[in-house]
């Protein structure tokens, strides 16, 4: 009896836990987005991630004269959602 009642009182704590953690997600807060085609848009959130999603061609960017828009912020890592890119 009481190894059972162990076991149920376990159980009810792990699903408050699994509950708890999933209510506390927190999701990332877009620092800078925009345009880099006509189709194709970046954000950068504050995780320091920059993600690239849309569809057709991307805008050729260079290190003389077209700056990336991105340039010279802390990318930490980078998504690319393609859809046809």
């Amino acid at each position: 009896m009481k190894n059972r009642l162990c076991f149920i009182v376990l159980q009810c704590l792990l699903m408050l836990v699994i509950a708890f953690s999933a209510a506390t997600q927190v999701k990332a807060k877009v620092i800078k987005e925009g345009y880099c085609g006509p189709d194709v848009t970046y954000t950068i959130d504050d995780t320091q991630k920059l993600t690239i999603s849309g569809s057709g061609k991307m805008s050729d960017y260079t290190f003389d004269k077209n700056m990336p828009p991105w340039y010279e912020k802390d990318i930490r890592w980078i998504e690319i959602n393609e859809k046809n890119l």
